[in-house]
């Protein structure tokens, strides 16, 4: 049903071209990033048992405009389960990591801090 779910969801909402492959360059750098940065300095106590129970899901938009990345950030979160973490099976995402290369406009970090905070 959750799959059913999810592709309805994804239908409604027109998507960029969006990737979930592990061999895909911003995905692998995503993975090292949570696992030496995030796990590794424990900067948040649930990503280790999330990742290691495969509960991190990595896409990659290929949207451009900082505008199209909110319709692909709606549909992924509209795909996520609504129940708790405890209610998941091994490998279906509790969250959900959206990976923006293509958005020249968030190449510095004040213009997508400056576009975040208008939202």
């Amino acid at each position: 049903a959750g799959l059913a779910f999810a592709a309805v969801a994804r239908r409604r909402v027109q998507l960029q071209a969006i990737l979930e492959d592990a061999s895909n360059v911003h995905t692998q750098a995503i993975q090292r990033w949570v696992r030496e940065v995030i796990i590794g300095y424990n900067f948040c106590p649930y990503a280790q048992p999330t990742a290691s129970n495969g509960h991190i899901r990595i896409v990659t938009s290929s949207a451009e405009a900082p505008e199209d990345i909110l319709q692909d950030l709606s549909a992924e979160a509209a795909c996520l389960p609504r129940g708790s973490l405890k209610d998941l099976a091994e490998g279906e995402p509790a969250t959900t990591l959206v990976v923006c290369p293509h958005v020249k406009a968030w190449q510095s970090f004040e213009a997508f801090q400056e576009f975040y905070q208008g939202q």
